[in-house]
């Protein structure tokens, strides 16, 4: 089936209007809805199946392309991928007004990478962590005082760390989406 049709927009629809229909499909079919081992659930699962494909087909903007091209071939010369004449009216254009969802930027969709963050400071709070902890036990069957010392040294590190790491990762990623001079 074509995903146009199962998300219900036109082929000339804007990728912002594509995923606010995607998504209240997705509101509105989603399987946890539906109480489990139930025959309601099995038919949404099936539905989000399709929904996801189609969203998956014409969220990728190769894939759209592709299938924009494909279905142009198959209606021929003179006519729209719609069935209609190129060009014309080929009906009713929703427009929501509403301001219940912002703006779509595709740039909000694509997750932060961990790029920015140095590796050291990736590994080194869990190391630190687990090198504590253990340091502690050890410590404390031994009775070694300079060792629980160093072992609590460690983890007050890894906390700190853990908490400094977020912060470094966002402020780097905001650095690397901000155009050089400007403001987000």
């Amino acid at each position: 089936m074509d995903p146009y049709e199962i998300l219900g927009v036109e082929p000339g629809a804007d990728l912002a209007t594509i995923r606010a229909r995607y998504l209240d499909l997705v509101r509105r079919h989603h399987p946890d809805l539906f109480p489990p081992d139930s025959e309601a659930r099995r038919r949404a699962e099936s539905t989000m199946a399709t929904v996801n494909a189609a969203w998956s087909e014409l969220a990728d903007p190769v894939r759209r392309a592709r299938l924009d091209a494909d279905r142009a071939r198959r209606a021929g010369p003179g006519r729209s991928a719609g069935g209609g004449v190129a060009g014309a009216h080929t009906g009713f254009v929703p427009h929501d007004t509403g301001d219940d969802e912002p703006a779509f930027d595709p740039r909000h969709d694509v997750p932060l990478s961990g790029g920015g963050l140095p590796s050291w400071l990736r590994l080194s709070p869990p190391l630190l962590l687990v090198g504590g902890a253990g340091l502690f036990v050890v410590g404390g069957f031994t009775g070694i005082l300079p060792l629980v010392a160093v072992a609590m040294g460690a983890m007050v590190a890894a906390l700190v760390l853990f908490l400094v790491a977020p912060l470094v990762a966002l402020t780097t990623s905001r650095r690397a989406s901000t155009p050089s001079g400007g403001h987000p």
